[in-house]
């Protein structure tokens, strides 16, 4: 699996998922998740699961799947990659 087949092949509600973290406020195309990578009272994470993005409004960052991993398991992107085949 390379980054592009993660990316667009793997839904980002499921990785989000399976690091235990679910939105505090959802529609169907969009969600607010709290940050990855600090403590937070408003959710600033935007989910777009139409585009497979997610957008920080609180550091400007755009994350695919594969960086989300990245920012959650502190890893490389082959360890990143290596996690994403379980999906």
């Amino acid at each position: 699996m390379n980054c592009k087949q993660a990316n667009e092949n793997i839904s980002i509600r499921e990785i989000l998922e399976s690091f235990s973290l679910f939105p505090s406020k959802e529609n169907p195309k969009t969600a607010y998740y709290y940050a990855l990578d600090r403590e937070e009272r408003t959710p600033s994470l935007m989910v777009n699961f139409v585009k497979n993005i997610a957008y920080d409004f609180g550091t400007g960052k755009t994350y695919d799947n594969v960086s989300i991993v990245q920012a959650v398991k502190r890893c490389s992107i082959s360890e990143a990659l290596e996690y994403l085949k379980r999906f």
